[in-house]
């Protein structure tokens, strides 16, 4: 097989850069991922991808400057996924939350700027940056960041992060993507979003628990048709410097609803409790897809009952 073009992705063993790397490794890719996870406890060995030959793993920060002195000049593409994540652990871990997206962000592009031959810098934001009713807002809606608990640093990083992208782009004169991702699931998680939680505890038939009312909604959009998203946004010319929503616009549900549907598919006799608690969230998410349609033919495929019967699956095989 042709060894195609050489990838570097920061963040590489986590769910989205795990399935990202496995499936450039299929392509043909040689890959590095840097991550400050050891390799044994991320993705990548999850998903069968740790042994390849044309993967190279180096454990450490995107914060540490000595890294990114030993890495190679060889890359082409830089797709960089690393952030820390959950909104159980940004607020307990503010100070580590904006150095990753911002100082992170910019060793990297300092890196990547250095490439002779870069032909395009991806950069992992949030749909965060659109305040707590992200529905349906397109890619030049003005960011709407709450200021009132910690909770918001993880948007407000991503966000300078992304003028960091541009300016950095601008002066260097090389190509940038910029990619929101919208509520990503999939098998292999190393964090536990909501519907990866439901899952295991439905598997397990214990009680599934929800914050707030139950009536937040998301838009679940399955690793699958993220990945073919993400790599439309890489490499093809039509994503040249721009931005990009990227989800499933046809799977809103809200938690409650999510909760009941999890407990039917999986046949589980687990009870759902409401808990009712007033934690900062974001009431309601859906993706508008339209430039990511019109621009890279996007199209996300994986419907919601389908998702959940393949994390079901995934969770009875006990595979972590």
């Amino acid at each position: 097989m042709e060894i195609l073009p050489h990838v570097l992705v920061t963040g590489g063993n986590g769910l989205i850069g795990g399935h990202l790397t496995a499936h450039l490794l299929e392509r043909g890719h040689a890959v590095t991922v840097l991550d400050m996870a050891p390799l044994e406890e991320g993705s990548l060995p999850r998903l069968g991808a740790a042994g390849t030959p044309r993967l190279t793993y180096i454990q450490g920060a995107v914060t540490d400057a000595c890294v990114w002195a030993r890495l190679p000049k060889t890359f082409q593409y830089v797709v960089h996924c690393a952030a820390l994540l959950g909104i159980e652990r940004v607020p307990r871990h503010q100070i580590e939350t904006l150095d990753i997206s911002i100082a992170g962000t910019r060793a990297c592009l300092d890196f990547a700027s250095g490439l002779p031959n870069l032909e395009r810098f991806a950069y992992f934001s949030t749909s965060e940056i659109y305040g707590v009713h992200a529905r349906d807002h397109d890619e030049q809606e003005p960011a709407v960041i709450l200021t009132g608990s910690g909770r918001w640093c993880y948007a407000s990083a991503k966000l300078s992060a992304e003028f960091y992208v541009k300016a950095f782009a601008e002066r260097f004169g090389f190509p940038y993507v910029i990619v929101r991702p919208f509520n990503v699931y999939g098998p292999a998680p190393t964090s536990c979003i909501a519907l990866t939680a439901m899952v295991r505890r439905a598997v397990a038939n214990e009680t599934l628990f929800i914050s707030g009312t139950g009536e937040q909604t998301r838009s679940w959009c399955h690793i699958k048709d993220f990945v073919e998203g993400v790599v439309a946004c890489v490499f093809f010319d039509s994503a040249r410097n721009q931005t990009f929503n990227i989800g499933n616009d046809t799977t809103e549900i809200s938690l409650i609803d999510l909760a009941r549907m999890i407990v039917e598919i999986s046949q589980s006799s687990s009870s759902i409790e409401v808990q009712g608690n007033s934690r900062h969230d974001v009431l309601n998410r859906r993706p508008n897809l339209k430039k990511a349609k019109k621009l890279l033919g996007y199209a996300p495929r994986i419907g919601l009952a389908e998702g959940i019967a393949d994390m079901v699956r995934w969770a009875r095989a006990g595979a972590g």
